[in-house]
């Protein structure tokens, strides 16, 4: 190991020594230890480096990252310091009724993630409400706040490739946590050693599916229900509250093999007794939100529209076609190959339903039936969405794909002419998200708000509307990244509220003789031909992390002074300058001819992330700005 640093070294051997073997990291460990007294040697160090050089990084968005043994790594471990982190701050605040809510998407080893915070929360004392099977961040948050739980955590990678796991924290609004906050507990996580400083003994810790006791809630009898657990041998078993005999239902998850067991505990064990803090959440809680869903929507006949609907692999499908049926939806075709959980994502490497790739085995079936009006792909943990429709004259051969942009600005137009609101109605925006909103905003006579990039400042101001109960007044929010939310009974974007109103929008505009592009286009030649682009760039392992620490500094030391041949009139350091928001590595700059560009680090994935945005008197005149844009940022980034 004499390539290694010796931190690197250090930890590397002290996870031999400490980790359990059955655990799945310790075999991996091991695996690279034999490498390393083989011609894979520089291979093994490079692994065991990146592994070990850091420890993942805790944030606002919780944890992300490639699942596998290490500091820098998703496993057991680092999510057992993080989860006891957690702990350690729940029961500092709220000392006499301490309570979270859990739930997980269909990705590698999401249940055994949400199974072991479970556990660990529950051997501090610490109530767990958990849902038996995955479900979206959106019904997370809402299981936050209907069990008035003082936090929550959504395990979960979004949209990231199959190798990525996360877990992400909300606050006891339903919020993913503050700064202050994840501040706060990023402390508390500092102070743990996963090792030493968690009972495992009573958790438990194995590479496979963990069973969890727990007992029924929403005032239901115990029974044996059917889960979405993405592994065919993992099972939730339930305790019943009242010792009633178990019984088999299905629930809203929809899966038919994994199932839920109930059983009656009177166990004085160490396990019994930490499990005893452990109940599932249950179909009284799953239809409050469905009801909360309807009261966001527009009544609307959607007799007449053909849905196709991917799920890929994830945890939405039951919830969306719930609501797709509620609301009426004439005909919904779900592909099979993405219908299913499946955290492998074997026809979709990249589940992320802005890329085009990860609509082709849905765009395929559209072609094969050639009648539907809208395809939606939802991402794996239900919060984002993207849509496509047929091209006019070309059909699905050559479909047409909406930016997260455009369909934000399609259901602000959709709602502002559909749906009543207050006076004083908001509109809230991130600062990547087209200005052409705005626009909008101002025609309508709405108010509008413009936060940082991340869900949760919306989230944030929906909860300072509450606060002051003035609820009401929020009417929509959206962010470029396909997150939408009308309504205000989560505090996160909610892919199946946003399938409710995109199908319904798609039967306003069919009763009218329109397409969804159709539409778009009148609103271009009302408020002028808004072209907003994302370009990004890598920037994988230790290194390219560094890379980018070098770009964002090059960035401010040597400032462009023109990009796309224009002029850059005026700059803004959101990490240093007054902006009235809180610090953020992001930097923004506007050219003289109106266009504008903002950099920022992704928050989820290893890239940085640059928006570009222009506005011309017609469509070609702002992609051929863009364009030019996009060759200039690429060479100062390159």
């Amino acid at each position: 190991m004499n390539d290694l640093t010796p931190t690197v070294r250090e930890r590397f051997q002290r996870w031999l020594d400490k980790t359990t073997p059955g655990d799945g990291v310790r075999e991996e460990l091991e695996r690279l230890r034999g490498m390393l007294e083989t011609e894979r040697r520089d291979e093994a160090a490079s692994a065991i480096h990146e592994a070990f050089y850091r420890e993942l990084e805790f944030g606002t968005g919780g944890l992300r990252g490639i699942l596998g043994a290490g500091t820098d790594r998703m496993n057991i471990y680092t999510i057992g310091k993080v989860t006891q982190g957690l702990a350690d701050y729940v029961l500092k605040h709220y000392p006499d009724d301490p309570s979270v809510a859990i739930s997980c998407d269909t990705r590698i080893m999401s249940t055994e993630f949400a199974c072991t915070s479970a556990r660990i929360l529950a051997s501090n004392g610490i109530r767990v409400y958990i849902y038996p099977g995955p479900a979206p961040t959106p019904m997370l948050s809402f299981a936050v706040r209907y069990h008035k739980a003082k936090a929550g955590i959504m395990v979960t990678a979004s949209h990231n490739p199959s190798s990525y796991n996360g877990y992400k924290v909300y606050n006891d609004e339903g919020c993913q946590l503050t700064n202050e906050a994840a501040d706060e507990v990023l402390e508390h996580i500092r102070r743990i050693d996963p090792f030493d400083d968690i009972p495992w003994s009573e958790v438990g810790c194995t590479a496979e599916g963990m069973p969890v006791q727990v007992k029924a809630v929403d005032n239901e009898s115990a029974s044996t229900q059917t889960t979405m657990t993405g592994k065919e041998n993992v099972s939730v078993q339930t305790n019943a509250a009242d010792n009633e005999s178990a019984s088999t239902q299905t629930t809203m998850t929809g899966k038919e093999n994994a199932s839920v067991q109930t059983t009656a505990s009177d166990s004085g064990s160490a396990s019994a007794k930490t499990t005893a803090f452990i109940e599932t959440i249950g179909a009284e809680t799953v239809d409050a939100y469905h009801e909360a869903l309807l009261a966001a929507g527009v009544p609307m006949d959607a007799s007449d529209i053909e849905i196709v609907y991917t799920p890929l692999n994830g945890s939405a499908l039951t919830p969306v076609l719930r609501v797709l049926e509620d609301i009426g939806v004439g005909q919904v075709h779900v592909v099979e190959s993405q219908r299913e959980p499946d955290g492998n994502f074997p026809t979709c490497p990249y589940p992320n339903p802005e890329k085009k790739e990860a609509l082709a085995e849905g765009l395929a079936l559209c072609e094969k039936l050639r009648t539907p009006d809208v395809l939606m792909a939802t991402d794996p943990d239900g919060d984002r969405i993207g849509i496509a429709i047929s091209a006019s004259g070309a059909g699905w051969k050559d479909a047409d794909l909406f930016t997260g942009n455009e369909v934000g600005i399609l259901l602000l137009d959709f709602l502002c002419a559909n749906k009543p609101c207050a006076d004083d109605a908001i509109v809230v925006k991130t600062i990547v998200t087209s200005d052409m909103v705005r626009e909008i905003v101002e025609h309508c006579g709405l108010q509008m708000r413009e936060v940082l990039t991340g869900f949760k400042y919306i989230g944030e101001i929906i909860g300072e509307l509450e606060k002051q109960g003035l609820e009401d007044r929020y009417f929509f929010g959206f962010e470029e990244s396909y997150g939408y939310l009308a309504g205000s009974y989560v505090r996160d974007k909610d892919a199946v509220n946003a399938a409710m109103l995109i199908a319904q929008m798609v039967a306003h505009h069919k009763a009218q003789g329109q397409t969804l592009r159709d539409r778009l286009t009148e609103l271009y030649d009302a408020y002028g031909y808004y072209v907003d682009e994302v370009v990004e760039f890598a920037f994988e392992g230790s290194a390219g992390m560094t890379a980018m620490a070098d770009v964002l500094a090059r960035l401010r030391s040597e400032p462009p002074k023109e990009f796309g041949g224009s002029p850059v009139v005026a700059s803004v350091d959101y990490a240093h300058d007054d902006t009235g928001l809180p610090a953020s590595e992001v930097l923004r700059y506007t050219m003289a001819n109106g266009s504008g560009l903002i950099v920022r680090p992704s928050g989820t994935e290893p890239k940085l992330k640059i928006y570009l945005s222009a506005k011309e008197g017609s469509r070609e005149a702002s992609l051929a700005l863009t364009q030019s844009m996009k060759q200039g940022v690429s060479a100062f980034i390159e």
